[in-house]
């Protein structure tokens, strides 16, 4: 978080930016990924960490609505990437 608490990802320019950023990356394309990061109005910003906010935020959403509660996130990411 910020020095005044707010979230960075709840502004709909900063998640389409992250989820653009994450698509860039896993589908490999570099030169997007450089492009998105280099050209965003946001430098800031910390990208990587923002990154790993949204991955949070959706490893917990998923979760949940496998019906476990969100803290379970971490263990069953790690247990499917061992």
């Amino acid at each position: 978080m910020n020095g005044i608490d707010i979230d960075p990802l709840d502004r709909s320019d900063v998640r389409t930016l992250v989820v653009d950023l994450a698509e860039a990356a896993y589908t490999g394309r570099l030169a997007r990924w450089n492009e998105v990061r280099t050209t965003a109005a946001l430098d800031e910003l910390d990208w990587e960490y923002l990154v790993c906010r949204l991955l949070g935020r959706l490893l917990a959403e998923r979760a949940v609505q496998r019906g476990t509660p969100a803290v379970d996130a971490w263990r069953q990411a790690r247990a499917a990437l061992a």
